[in-house]
């Protein structure tokens, strides 16, 4: 859509299409890590860990988890009973993807912020970078509206 939106405004170079692609991929990643962590640690009744759900955590936990802490990884996720649950976490304690996951979220934000910030070097026409800011400070807040706002008017 965005990409769209470009062309349609009369900005048809690659390079800006290209990063303008790169960030907002970025912020999409973004976003999901930042789900996945609050679905765990700040809003647990979302129950991705009981669901099974695919998630950043648990696929980082898989990459760092011991033989021991894998196999109970396997016989724990997805699994509905409490104490399953709380051992997928005690692990996930253990592999410091609690403390690792908010310094990745702060230094993914930077980045992208950068990048927003490199756009000038890309764009002769003058794109303005405060869309990707606004979208970035949305996604990044604990309030995140951008999509459910009309401030576009």
């Amino acid at each position: 859509p965005v990409s769209l939106a470009l062309h349609l405004s009369g900005l048809h170079q690659e390079a800006v299409h290209d990063q303008a692609k790169r960030i907002l991929t970025d912020i999409g990643f973004f976003s999901q890590v930042q789900q996945d962590y609050d679905n765990c640690f700040r809003d647990p009744k979302e129950g991705d860990i009981a669901k099974g759900r695919v998630t950043w955590l648990i696929v980082l936990a898989r990459q760092r988890a011991s033989q021991a802490q894998l196999q109970e990884l396997i016989d724990c996720y997805g699994r509905q009973e409490e104490e399953c649950v709380q051992r997928v976490k005690q692990i996930y304690y253990e592999l410091k993807i609690n403390k690792n996951i908010p310094m990745y979220i702060e230094e993914k934000i930077g980045d992208i912020e950068r990048a927003i910030q490199q756009m000038a070097k890309v764009d002769k026409q003058g794109l303005s970078q405060s869309l990707f800011f606004k979208i970035l400070g949305e996604v990044s807040s604990d309030s995140y509206t951008f999509l459910q706002t009309s401030s576009w008017d």
